[in-house]
């Protein structure tokens, strides 16, 4: 019995070991569910991590291959992402289930061997996080494997694929919406690849709100490439090149990521935010609120999408009739220091 007053120890999860472990939970999961190719070097770091925090898999030799979960990530770089996997890694555990982690940061070939995994060891159904995999080889995946297939953070509008996704342009529309009730009128936009939905469903909800206000963004200042912390630094650059009365008073990104670097770009030229410049990012991840200063930003709820992930892709199994194909998820604003005052023009 616990003592009154002590709160029981929590168990470690796969995502501690990856921390402790200094590398991502793809890795983690490759090691203990022994795939290959992975480094002696790598399982040495991770065998260590695991055996110093008692962690035991649930996953690798012993587990029926129908009590498998494929997740497949396209950037776990991220930590949006990692945080998604632990509301997965808790709903899957609940069900019995262990996630089998795939990255697909090595491209195409990555994306074979994971179909191969997935398909091969006879996994409960597949996760797929980000936009990573075309629709149609999503739709292709569920309908010869008779898999369930769940995407996360993907427009998929097709009924063999299950959804869960963010409404991209309510949330940025509300973005923009809070910058110009703020004074803002020359907005910039930064981050995304060109050919994303999901960058266009941002984007779109940016014009949105400023043709209500009858207003229009510059095409100048719209700007798509990237979605890490270093893309963003240089892509602020090519607004700061510009004379100070055509730059944008405030920037939204795509993602945190892309806001750090703006952040970054904006102090070591010696501009203040929100003084000079107003910066909103997307995702709300854990170091949002501890940049400098805490950045404004979009939060999705990041864990329970994973849970919600899971429970869509065992519909069936928890008797939910009828299946909900496509989630739509609100996220609100939260707002913090790196928002301000329009600057006198």
């Amino acid at each position: 019995m616990t003592p009154r007053g002590r709160k029981k120890a929590r168990t470690p999860s796969l995502h501690d070991v990856a921390r402790k472990a200094g590398v991502s939970t793809a890795s983690v999961s490759r090691v203990l569910n022994h795939v290959k190719p992975t480094s002696e070097r790598l399982r040495r770091r991770v065998h260590a991590a695991a055996e110093e925090l008692g962690y035991v898999p649930k996953s690798g030799h012993g587990v029926p291959p129908a009590r498998l979960l494929a997740v497949v990530a396209y950037d776990l770089r991220n930590p949006y992402f990692c945080e998604i996997l632990s509301g997965i890694e808790e709903r899957a555990a609940s069900f019995g289930l262990t996630p089998m982690i795939l990255d697909l940061q090595g491209g195409r070939a990555a994306w074979d061997a994971a179909r191969t995994a997935a398909v091969g060891l006879g996994s409960r159904g597949c996760v797929f996080l980000g936009t990573g995999v075309p629709e149609r080889e999503l739709v292709e995946l569920a309908r010869e494997s008779g898999l369930p297939v769940v995407a996360v953070n993907q427009s998929v509008r097709h009924p063999a694929v299950r959804t869960i996704n963010i409404d991209y342009e309510k949330a940025t529309s509300t973005a923009t919406q809070h910058l110009l009730r703020l004074g803002h009128r020359r907005l910039g936009f930064l981050g995304g690849s060109p050919s994303s939905p999901v960058s266009e469903e941002k984007v779109h909800g940016v014009r949105e709100a400023l043709a209500e206000a009858g207003l229009e963004i510059a095409a100048a200042n719209v700007i798509h490439g990237g979605a890490t912390v270093e893309w963003g630094f240089q892509a602020l650059n090519t607004f700061l090149a510009r004379p100070r009365e055509l730059r944008p008073t405030a920037v939204l990104c795509a993602c945190d990521l892309v806001a750090l670097g703006v952040l970054h770009a904006l102090r070591s030229a010696q501009l203040g935010v929100p003084a000079d410049v107003s910066v909103v990012g997307f995702d709300d991840i854990e170091m949002a609120c501890h940049a400098n200063p805490p950045l404004t930003t979009i939060s999705p709820p990041k864990y329970e999408m994973g849970r919600r992930a899971v429970e869509l892709l065992l519909a069936e199994d928890l008797h939910a009739s009828p299946i909900t194909e496509y989630v739509m998820i609100e996220s609100p604003l939260v707002v913090r220091e790196s928002t301000g005052a329009s600057p006198p023009a």
